[in-house]
């Protein structure tokens, strides 16, 4: 790959470049560190039926790695589910089914990769009345430009 020194290349213009072998090419957005995302929000008091905890959603400038997520319901083996919503529809990441009471269940089986305007929506169903229902969410932040 020798000699390359020419600053009027475009390989040396605007952004991250790599050596692919054969030709310099732009790279893809490098995913790095900025900080930590640890999250938890409740529901102290829920009512009968459905409830959802919204989490906040990623800000512009930022894209969010969540490693993980938490669940409970202290009081009822309500259902629950993990959706990712975009704007538009709430996917769903993870369907939990009935919780066990009062224990955490836990969700750890990939990165779910969040970009500006999206958030994770906790879905319980067959909650009683007055249950006490939790989510928590953690991973990493980085700042884009």
């Amino acid at each position: 790959m020798g000699g390359i020194t020419n600053p009027a290349e475009g390989y040396f213009k605007g952004g991250a470049w790599g050596w692919d072998g054969s030709q310099w090419r732009k790279l893809n957005l490098l995913f790095g560190y900025y900080d930590r995302l640890v999250e938890t929000k409740s529901i102290a008091d829920a009512s009968a039926g459905a409830n959802a905890i919204n989490h906040t959603a990623v800000p512009t400038g930022e894209v969010w790695i969540v490693k993980g997520h938490n669940v409970l319901d202290s009081a009822t083996a309500a259902n629950a589910q993990l959706q990712l919503w975009d704007g538009t529809t709430a996917h769903v990441v993870n369907h939990y089914g009935a919780l066990t009471i009062g224990q955490w269940s836990n969700f750890s089986k990939g990165d779910i990769v969040l970009k500006a305007g999206d958030l994770l929506i906790c879905y319980f169903s067959g909650c009683t009345l007055h249950d006490v229902l939790q989510s928590s969410i953690w991973g990493y932040k980085m700042k884009v430009s």
